[in-house]
């Protein structure tokens, strides 16, 4: 699982002397109900499985909630290589000749 840490948006405040930390984390969830492209990967041939790309607030660099569903990809099991979810279309499209 990839993480990714935003640090234009850590910010510090001062609360007496302490200070909280808080910012934003990027983060890909696996999607449970989608089918699995198996053997598509361009790269490798592994299997591509849809993952959710969602932005979380983080506390002291600790993942709260999410907030923001960024964008859906498809990540390769072997090679770890993401693709945009328009491959699955590609795909399709190719086995229906």
């Amino acid at each position: 699982m990839g993480y990714f840490i935003n640090l234009s948006w850590v910010r510090f405040i001062p609360n007496g002397k302490r200070m909280i930390l808080f910012g934003t984390k990027t983060r890909h969830t696996k999607v449970k109900d989608e089918v699995i492209l198996s053997n598509s990967c361009p790269k490798c041939q592994g299997n591509l499985e849809l993952y959710d790309v969602k932005e979380w607030f983080t506390l002291y660099f600790i993942p709260i909630f999410p907030f923001n569903k960024v964008d859906s990809c498809y990540k390769c099991d072997k090679c770890k290589q993401a693709y945009m979810k328009e491959i699955k279309s590609m795909f399709v499209g190719s086995q229906k000749n």
